[in-house]
């Protein structure tokens, strides 16, 4: 496998655990956290924002090689930062409550690893972004989405490398 080949495909599986990350977010920001949404509501919501963070996320070049994934990573998780801090904002009714809790857990987790991976492309440290593109992966952030209901940020596509 040529040093190229190995960078694409290095690049290809932090990436992919990248925009499910993102693309499993969601939230407008438009409702207080004191009025519980309806899980109709809730999930009508998250899959809407779920479908403008994908297209946040195509529009960010995607990146070729290991120095500029770390670049990549920022913007990524600067478009899950935002809305992960949207989505907190609203709060679901208590039968929905503890599965929420659980899919913004695994969102928190996930883009912490967006920073970790940053840190290591852009110290060219290919251990510590397969560590955190793994770790991306670990959370689980689509499977969470799924059983709360949000089926568009459960089948988000990752992002192509070509």
């Amino acid at each position: 496998m040529t040093k190229a080949s190995s960078l694409r495909l290095l690049a290809a599986s932090a990436l992919a655990g990248l925009a499910l990350t993102v693309a499993a977010c969601g939230g407008d920001g438009d409702d207080s956290a004191s009025d519980p949404l309806p899980r109709a509501q809730l999930i009508a919501r998250a899959n809407a924002a779920c479908s403008v963070a994908a297209a946040a996320v195509a529009r960010v070049p995607v990146a070729s090689s290991i120095e500029e994934l770390g670049s990549y990573a920022q913007r990524i998780g600067a478009i899950g930062g935002r809305l992960h801090d949207e989505l907190s904002q609203l709060t679901p009714e208590q039968p929905d409550s503890s599965a929420y809790r659980r899919y913004l857990e695994a969102l928190g987790r996930s883009n912490a690893q967006l920073r970790a991976l940053q840190t290591a492309a852009d110290g060219g440290d290919r251990d510590g972004v397969t560590s955190a593109a793994n770790e991306i992966a670990a959370a689980q952030v689509g499977t969470y989405a799924a059983v709360i209901g949000f089926d568009v940020c459960a089948k988000a596509a990752p992002t192509p490398t070509s």
